[in-house]
């Protein structure tokens, strides 16, 4: 039952409006936990984020969206992703969100259908390292995952990442 609420409760943390303060890691010298993770190139086929929920538990997914947010913990290899359709706030001219990368503008209702969790593990555990600023990535950046979907009796969409590609 915890494995359940975890990612429900990243993923609270990770979409309230001014979450985080925004700063991405400056890019590392040397290599990065995270390097065996990386794909060259874009896997053929990966689809939005709110198709997850139509996919069975335990299915193996490509799928595209916008980052969102990194862990809220430090460190940890975790991200938030959205749908491509979901506007952030910098798309939203009325917006004065001070964290334009958020979706704080979009119902929770219509965020929570849009959204997924992914997080990069060593055996069961999350693995430690800051995915901002690994192979250019930053908030809103367009990636491609790779993993195991896993989905909590809430609905609520986690990817246990094998792959990431950043467009």
């Amino acid at each position: 039952m915890k494995a359940l609420l975890v990612p429900a409760a990243l993923l609270a943390l990770m979409t309230s409006c001014g979450g985080g303060e925004g700063a991405v890691p400056a890019p590392r010298t040397g290599p990065h936990p995270l390097d065996g993770y990386y794909l060259n190139t874009a896997p053929a086929g990966a689809i939005e984020v709110a198709a997850l929920r139509g996919l069975a538990d335990g299915a193996k997914v490509t799928v595209r969206g916008d980052v969102q947010e990194f862990a809220p913990v430090s460190g940890k290899a975790v991200l938030s992703l959205y749908d491509h359709a979901l506007l952030s706030c910098d798309e939203i001219e009325e917006s004065e969100c001070p964290t334009p990368w958020d979706f704080c503008c979009i119902p929770p209702e219509d965020i929570a259908k849009a959204c997924a969790v992914v997080e990069f593990r060593d055996d069961d555990r999350l693995m430690s390292a800051d995915l901002g600023g690994f192979h250019g990535i930053q908030h809103l950046s367009d990636v491609v995952i790779t993993g195991t979907l896993r989905l909590d009796d809430a609905g609520n969409a986690r990817i246990v990442a094998d792959g990431l590609h950043v467009e």
